[in-house]
């Protein structure tokens, strides 16, 4: 009985190790995202940096799916969409806005909710 509380103790070590480096990756992916996101904008909506974002915010949609981190996936939906906004792909961007306005309702976020609803209007 010890021995396999020792070894449920060290699995979940492993797994709690394993989700800290997939938040600090995602971190990474978001600010990456964010960086090239705001040369997109500040260059009158550059496509090479704007699809660039894209690409980093959806890995970090993906993995907050895999982390089961909600606010990652409404943050990265949020900015996905913004991106498309940039690459002039309005209907895009409004799918994307009304699908995080959804998530952020079903797991009660109003000021995420309130957020993107603001960007999809």
């Amino acid at each position: 009985l010890r021995e396999a509380e020792r070894e449920i103790l060290a699995v979940k070590a492993r797994v709690e190790n394993l989700s800290t480096a997939g938040r600090d990756e995602l971190d990474a992916m978001m600010h990456q995202g964010s960086d090239l996101l705001a040369e997109a904008q500040a260059a009158g909506g550059a496509e090479e940096p704007a699809q660039a974002a894209l690409e980093c915010f959806a890995a970090s949609y993906a993995m907050s799916r895999a982390l089961e981190h909600i606010q990652g996936e409404v943050d990265s939906l949020n900015l996905a969409a913004l991106c498309y906004q940039q690459l002039r792909q309005p209907e895009v961007a409004l799918r994307m806005f009304l699908g995080c306005v959804a998530l952020c309702s079903s797991h009660g976020d109003e000021q995420g909710h309130a957020q993107a609803a603001g960007n999809a209007a």
